[in-house]
């Protein structure tokens, strides 16, 4: 089975249909494309999300071979703009975006905006657009191969590393993940039975429990009183034990060393900021544009303050190295808030600690002209503000290189 998901999606659209949906649209041909570009990885990214979850697996297995996705939507993609839309396919295209999404799709069309430089509400309409087209070619890889749930799985198994490279990175925020090679990590590579997988979280829980368990003995036994204690704490839910324990390290990955071409080593991590920035300035092949940001992981301010906690200063050093080694490099410093409070002081705070970034960079030595700040306040929101973890996500700082 040598179909590539994201070849075939991108073949579906062409110049005249682009044209098309970005008159409807409002927005410019590149952005509309960019846009797509982004949107078809985000939803697959969305599926490989699911994979592991039988119960919802079966549901959208049931979606994408209805008898209303009967193959008509790949001979007609046209007919997903505007009027022309059909309603059945539509409406099947929403359920299945919602059992992959829930009520993330909001934040999914807030993210694609940003990627490409549209209104949320073009996003918005490209999203929907988009999800009937992926259940278009999935249902017919499904028919046309034959494929039970097992053989959809094993077939999204062989497509991971090319949605996991293409997706928005923050795509990763936006369905709780530390990063997006967490994606279908643990998804079946043969034809294994799919319903046996409700049951098999048991073990790992069983597991988890018994080295938890052993531990408490071991300390406990070794007089070891407050450690036992911290362990009897963290067992409370299994699931807490994993996010402390991982948490970070998921988020970040791996701490490596990194030569810059002053000879300077920093010591970052595989998904921090540094590292982020590090492939862009060095790949030829990245133009600088105005929508690709790179969101700090390490800064942190006092609450409701522009001030800056001693612990931001490791990241705030490794930026001024890194811009010390490439000093053609130029950069903007974004401040972003939720959309609790006034939008006033919002928007004020971001400024300020927009600047306050700015401002410890130029005491590390780079120079002004080099260096931009604007606070946007609520404005650009990449998680749902009627979360916690949304607004936790839409509170950053952000950098874009203007000049390399």
């Amino acid at each position: 089975m040598a179909t590539n998901l994201l070849d075939s999606l991108k073949g579906l659209i062409t110049p005249d249909l682009l044209s098309k949906a970005a008159g409807m649209l409002g927005e410019s041909e590149g952005a509309t494309s960019k846009a797509l570009g982004a949107v078809f990885p985000t939803v697959l990214g969305g599926l490989l999300n699911k994979a592991q979850d039988a119960g919802a697996m079966s549901k959208i297995f049931g979606l994408l071979t209805d008898k209303a996705n009967d193959g008509s939507i790949l001979k007609n993609v046209g007919g997903l703009l505007g009027a022309d839309a059909k309603e059945p396919i539509n409406a099947l295209g929403t359920n299945f975006l919602s059992s992959l999404f829930g009520d993330k799709i909001s934040s999914l069309a807030g993210m694609i905006g940003n990627v490409a430089g549209i209104k949320n509400t073009s996003a918005s309409s490209i999203l929907s657009m988009a999800g009937p087209l992926v259940m278009g070619v999935l249902g017919d890889v499904i028919k046309k191969n034959g494929l039970n749930l097992s053989g959809l799985i094993k077939f999204l198994a062989s497509q991971k590393d090319s949605i996991i490279a293409a997706a928005p990175q923050a795509l990763a925020g936006i369905l709780g993940l530390g990063n997006l090679k967490s994606l279908g990590a643990n998804l079946v590579s043969g034809a294994a039975d799919t319903a046996k997988k409700g049951a098999n979280w048991v073990w790992p829980l069983i597991v988890i429990l018994a080295v938890i368990l052993l531990l408490w003995y071991l300390l406990r036994g070794c007089g070891g009183d407050k450690p036992a204690a911290a362990i009897d704490s963290l067992a409370v839910k299994t699931g807490e034990v994993a996010q402390t324990i991982g948490g970070a390290a998921d988020r970040l990955g791996t701490f490596f060393k990194k030569a810059l071409p002053s000879n300077v080593e920093l010591n970052i991590p595989e998904f921090g900021i540094e590292n982020s920035l590090l492939k862009f300035i060095e790949d030829p092949g990245k133009m600088v544009d105005k929508t690709t940001w790179f969101n700090f992981d390490r800064l942190v301010f006092q609450t409701g303050s522009a001030t800056l906690e001693p612990q931001s200063q490791e990241q705030l050093t490794n930026i001024v190295e890194i811009l010390k080694a490439f000093p053609a490099v130029k950069v903007k410093i974004g401040g972003y808030t939720d959309n609790v409070g006034d939008p006033a002081a919002n928007m004020k705070l971001s400024q300020d600690r927009a600047i306050n970034v700015m401002n410890e960079l130029i005491k590390g030595g780079i120079a002004a002209d080099r260096l931009e700040a604007e606070g946007y306040g609520d404005q650009h929101p990449v998680g749902d503000n009627s979360t916690p973890e949304g607004r936790a996500m839409n509170r950053r700082i952000a950098l874009r290189v203007t000049a390399k």
